[in-house]
This record gives structure tokens, sequence and C-alpha cells, in this order.
């Protein structure tokens, strides 16, 4: 009687273990863990407008991305990371952001200039992010990023904007800045708005443009 007493308090103590650590492996596991709610294969519609001017020599020129200008342009998911555990910035940043997911060509298949496709396609592949917990990846940037005065600084930016989340990227040097963000949906992680933009004064050639890109289908 007295063993099959300890059996089962054994037995009881065994289950109410297994229960804590079942509890609190999913609880980490929610803290910490994100998902990607697009699939390889997935097409997005986006319009673009653009605005901004180069100038040298006092004459103003448009700017390389002017013929992007009331076009549309069709984003295809073409690789994802794995689901994963991220545990900070420098991770998400690198195994998240920086992972080139996207393919890029214009609404009707053609093929986007060459000396534009790098930095549209980067643009787009970054902003597509998993969904997750937006509180932690809220926690690993800054809401915003000051220039600096006459100093060469860059930080990744987060923080919730509505319903939805704000990421981006900035970069200062001296009289010289460029960077991107999106606002994307804390439901599937596909951003509803993307920009990005550069600017430099203070030399013979002198520019400033800003591309924004809407999701339309």
């Amino acid at each position: 009687m007295q063993y099959r007493k300890k059996m089962m308090t054994a037995v009881a103590l065994t289950l109410i273990v297994t229960l804590i650590v079942s509890v609190s492996t999913e609880s980490l596991r929610d803290y910490l863990y994100f998902t990607w709610q697009v699939q390889e294969g997935e097409h997005f519609i986006f319009e673009v407008s653009v605005d901004g001017y180069s100038e040298t020599g006092n004459v103003l020129f448009p700017v390389a991305q002017a013929v992007l200008n009331n076009t549309r342009l069709m984003v295809e998911i073409v690789s994802l990371p794995m689901d994963s555990i991220i545990i900070d910035g420098k991770i998400y940043a690198e195994y998240i952001i920086e992972y080139l997911k996207t393919n890029l060509s214009f609404e009707n298949g053609t093929a986007i200039p060459l000396n534009l496709i790098f930095e549209m396609n980067n643009l787009v592949s970054r902003c597509f992010v998993p969904r997750g917990p937006w509180n932690l990846l809220d926690s690993f940037y800054p809401d915003n990023f000051v220039q600096p005065i006459n100093a060469t600084a860059e930080s990744y930016i987060s923080h919730f904007q509505g319903n939805s989340f704000y990421i981006g990227y900035v970069s200062y040097s001296v009289n010289r800045g460029t960077g991107w963000n999106c606002v994307c949906s804390m439901s599937t992680g596909v951003p509803s708005t993307m920009k990005t933009w550069a600017w430099s004064y203070g030399g013979l050639h002198e520019y400033s443009y800003n591309v924004t890109l809407n999701l339309v289908g």
C-alpha cells in the first residue's frame, strides 16, 4: 500500500512537472517565435510614385528612379528563411530583413532597368517580414533615429503604427543620407506601403528622391 502510494505520488509529480515544462516552453515559443504567413510562389502588385531631382552645375535632371513613376511592379516571393526563434535585433536583421526573398519585374513581366533592380528588389525583400511577437521586435530597434551633426551613423528603426508595424533603416554621413521603411500588416507581414529615399547636398552633384510603393493586389 505504501509503495503504491509513493508510485501514485511520483506519477502525479511527473505529470505536474511535464505540464509546467510544456507551458513554459509554449510561452517561450510564443514570445520568441516568428512564422511566415506568405508562401513561396505568391505574387503581389504595387503601384509606384517617384519624386525628386538631380542637379549638376546648376542644371536639373530627372533622377534615374523617375522611369518607375506611375508604373506597377509585380513582386514574387521566391525564397523564405525558415520559421525560427529570434532573440535579438542583430539576428533578426541578418536572418530575416537582409535575407533575399523576392524577385521583381514590371506588372507585364518586363524587366526593371539594371541600374534600378538591385535597389528596388532589396527594398521589397526587406519589407516582407514574418508574423511574430511584435512587442519583442519593437524592442530590438529605436522608434526613431535623428540625423547626427557632421557624423556618420546608421540604425534600423521600428515601432507600432496604429494597427500596423513600421520598420526601416537609416544611414547618415556628412551631407548625405539614405534609408528605407515600410508599414506591414501584423497578421500577414505583408507591407501596405514601402519607401526608399536618398539625398546628397553640398557637392558638385546634388540629388534628392523618394520612391513609394503602395500595395494594390
